[in-house]
């Protein structure tokens, strides 16, 4: 499968192969709850900046630990988020099985990219877990994140799902997500992503 990534378009996603195209998991968020429509432009910006950086460093992090590349410095600017990461991999000895892996859901018509497929050594389990990291504070939709990329394509062998949210002071926090714990915002998603189809249809 051949994902072309496409962000501002009305589909997010567009298979090259077949010509399918996609709403992206981020739009159908975004449908459910906006919190940032009030947050002044540079602030939204620099966290941004500050993500996409990080989620750089995670992913050479993850590919260092495999030898497919060499392990980053940490970045200066993020110094603490980047320790948090190194404190996290020192903590877990996460086995990588696959580094930000797109894929879709053709039933619901979305796709997403998963930061992380992994192996955890500690949980003595065979399948894999999927990590989404986090660069900012935990937000109302960032469960149903998970459970959307745990249908799609490709994840029938995924266990878990977890959140890693890492801090500015080197901290971190690795919730996992439990679906049955989510249900009525898989419903909120599900409904979103309907207003979703309505609006681009109009």
């Amino acid at each position: 499968m051949n994902l072309i990534v496409q962000r501002g378009k009305p589909y997010e996603y567009k298979d090259a192969e077949t010509g399918e195209q996609f709403f992206s998991v981020s739009q159908v968020r975004k449908v459910m709850w906006d919190g940032f429509d009030k947050i002044p432009y540079a602030v939204l910006e620099a966290a941004r900046e500050r993500g996409e950086r990080l989620h750089t460093y995670f992913a050479l992090m993850m590919g260092s630990r495999v030898q497919v590349c060499q392990a980053p410095e940490p970045i200066a600017e993020y110094a603490g988020y980047c320790t948090a990461i190194n404190k996290w991999i020192a903590d877990y000895r996460p086995i990588p099985k696959a580094i930000e892996e797109p894929s879709v859901d053709r039933k619901l018509g979305t796709a997403g990219t998963r930061d992380l497929d992994v192996v955890l050594p500690d949980t003595k389990r065979n399948r894999f877990e999927i990590t989404d990291l986090k660069t900012g504070e935990p937000i109302a939709s960032d469960p149903v994140q998970l459970m959307a990329y745990g249908f799609m394509e490709g994840c029938e062998r995924h266990d878990r799902k977890f959140d890693l949210y890492v801090h500015a002071d080197g901290t971190y926090d690795f919730k996992e997500v439990k679906p049955i714990l989510h249900q009525a915002d898989w419903a909120c998603f599900l409904n979103a992503l309907q207003v979703l189809k309505w609006r681009t249809n109009k």
